[in-house]
């Protein structure tokens, strides 16, 4: 039996962490995983509905999945506004991690990705960081990279989700039945 690690209401629940199910009382957890990760997949049909599987990651520019952790997306009903903001969002990082991946950047990514793994020296990390939104915003001058598709808009504004992590997690599956336990929980 795995713990609920972090839980956020109208957010997310997230579990998986393997060391939950030794854990004692107050210990802290999320940080334990198995030595790989899974790569992404998008698909456009899946996104973060309410009662949406994603799996959890860390921050890293190829947005692979962790081996183990996942969370149960609860959410939050949108208006047009906040789903614009939401579309915002997704653009910078999908910008951000282009940058990253363009042949010309690959001594920035490397050192972007050195810096961000030891997190030894977060004043460089932010120069470094800043560096990359510049060109991002100039990537992001040229068009949209993503748009919400008109259906997942309605889904959003009406059952609710977390439309800010589509296409940054990987969603796998969906609640079905028992939704209400995971509104119990958050």
């Amino acid at each position: 039996c795995r713990l609920f690690h972090r839980v956020i209401n109208h957010f997310i629940l997230q579990s998986g962490d393997p060391d939950s199910t030794l854990a004692k009382s107050g210990e802290p957890l999320g940080e334990a995983d198995l030595p790989y990760t899974i790569p992404a997949e998008f698909n456009p049909k899946l996104f973060h509905k309410r009662g949406a599987l994603n799996a959890a990651r860390d921050d890293n520019p190829e947005r692979a999945s962790s081996s183990t952790q996942f969370t149960f997306v609860q959410g939050r009903v949108y208006n047009d506004s906040t789903l614009n903001i939401a579309e915002k969002r997704i653009n910078g990082w999908l910008a951000f991690n282009k940058v990253l991946h363009q042949s010309e950047n690959k001594e920035i990514a490397i050192l972007y990705e050195g810096l961000r793994k030891r997190q030894s020296n977060p004043d460089s990390l932010k120069l470094i960081s800043n560096k990359i939104k510049m060109l991002a915003d100039e990537e992001l001058k040229k068009g949209m990279l993503y748009k919400i598709p008109e259906e997942h808009r309605k889904i959003y504004k009406t059952l609710g989700g977390a439309a800010h992590l589509d296409q940054n997690y990987t969603v796998f599956g969906e609640v079905v039945k028992g939704m209400e336990v995971v509104d119990a929980i958050a």
